[in-house]
């Protein structure tokens, strides 16, 4: 029998402090925002903490403004299997007041007819006469994305004005949004970007702030993008994690280079990686910029650069190992990379001596094929110098993997031929 998702509301709301908000993971069902005289209003219901079934979770209201944060726990929220927005929103909406509210977003979970009934359950709820209309137009592109300029300009404007400094100025509000917020609420298509024929031109993007990539990251606009408006978009959104390393982007951006790979030639792929590498070595963006790339793209000549330059790159962790490979590891170990083999290539192409026993470590993650595949691809224009590491290795493969060592040992042959006709040009 399907599992419901409950609801149960408290008889008397805890104070919550604001603070634990600012690093939890937060579900949130609806935010609304008023446009007031002196400061604009935000108000949300949200769940705290990762969403797990029948595992119940505090369900909280917060009440934000420039100079003001109040947050109440009002109940506890238990997913389940199935669910009934309309019934699990209706005893949500009694604190809405008689105003209705200029800015709505919803939950991303919500169909498109989810949405409409919330949304006029919204506006009836805060009063308006015109409820059902009042919703489809707050849920519109072209009205829901100035409706949100206005709310971050007026959120300014009210901290610049006052004698007093905010306590919760533009800049913190614009990163809770986009870090708290953002990745759990449905966003629309901006105005003008409905389909390819909108779609921005090749380089024409050109994002005023990161939190207007990180909108266009998890609005997930780029869906209707090929070539080089697509790598354009996967440009901005690769530095923005370079710089900022939120762990939120990690999803989207997945997401949006997956969707890139069949869209994109590797050859395009290949010359960004050259790019963003470039300001890795300049300590602009952190190496972690190329991981998305290591790990999605499965074109030995996109995969063997990236991973050359994110270990190149990378610092070192405070045991004195570098942070690529600690990241490649548990990868490797958990299959969470589409191309092992070129990555492996690539760090024996160029790993001192001192590293191999740390890369035959890593070696012993990856299956039979990916490993022979390893020793036989052509990274390097010195197949000489890799022949050491293969050798050495494969001398200590042991009995039980007699048809492995033969494999390598033929891929070995390969490069030796390849290192000696190298050797007579």
């Amino acid at each position: 029998m399907a599992v419901h998702c409950t609801l149960e509301l408290l008889e008397a709301p805890l104070e919550v402090a604001f603070e634990e908000l600012t690093s939890a993971t937060l579900e949130v069902f609806f935010a609304v925002a008023w446009l007031e005289a002196l400061a604009p209003v935000v108000s949300l219901v949200a769940t705290v903490g990762e969403p797990a079934p029948g595992v119940a979770q505090p369900l909280i209201r917060a009440t934000l403004d420039p100079f003001a944060q109040r947050v109440r726990q009002i109940g506890w929220f238990t997913p389940g299997e199935t669910w009934y927005p309309a019934q699990v929103f209706a005893p949500l909406l009694n604190e809405l007041g008689d105003t209705p509210p200029q800015l709505l977003l919803l939950n991303e979970q919500l169909s498109d007819a989810q949405r409409a009934e919330i949304a006029t359950q919204i506006f009836a709820a805060a009063g308006a006469v015109d409820a059902p209309a009042r919703g489809q137009q707050a849920l519109a592109s072209d009205y829901l994305w100035p409706t949100l300029r206005e709310v971050l300009a007026a959120w300014q404007v009210a901290g610049e004005s006052s004698a007093l400094p905010p306590d919760f100025p533009v800049e913190d509000f614009r990163t809770f949004l986009t870090d708290r917020l953002v990745p759990s609420l449905w966003w629309p298509e901006p105005p003008g970007e409905g389909g390819a024929q909108d779609s921005p031109a090749p380089g024409e993007w050109a994002p005023a702030s990161a939190q207007e990539v990180r909108f266009y990251l998890h609005g997930g606009e780029w869906r209707a993008l090929e070539d080089d408006s697509l790598l354009n978009v996967l440009r901005h959104c690769l530095m923005l994690y370079g710089k900022e390393v939120n762990e939120h982007d990690i999803p989207p951006l997945a997401e949006l280079y997956a969707h890139a790979i069949p869209r994109t030639n590797p050859g395009a792929r290949a010359a960004l990686v050259q790019e963003v590498a470039g300001y890795a070595a300049e300590q602009i963006v952190h190496a972690v910029v190329l991981l998305p790339v290591v790990m999605k793209d499965p074109a030995d000549e996109v995969v063997v650069p990236a991973t050359l330059h994110f270990a190149a790159h990378s610092p070192l962790t405070p045991e004195g190992e570098r942070y690529a490979l600690v990241e490649l590891r548990e990868l490797l170990r958990h299959r969470g990379v589409a191309n092992p083999a070129a990555v492996l290539a690539a760090l024996v192409a160029h790993a001192p001596e001192a590293d191999w026993s740390t890369l035959e470590g890593l070696g012993a993650l990856l299956s039979a094929a990916d490993l022979v595949r390893a020793a036989s691809l052509d990274v390097t224009q010195d197949p000489g110098a890799v022949l050491g590491f293969w050798q050495a290795w494969s001398t200590r493969l042991g009995l039980g993997q007699s048809a492995l060592l033969a494999a390598v040992k033929a891929a070995l042959a390969a490069s030796e031929r390849r290192a000696a006709s190298a050797s007579r040009h």
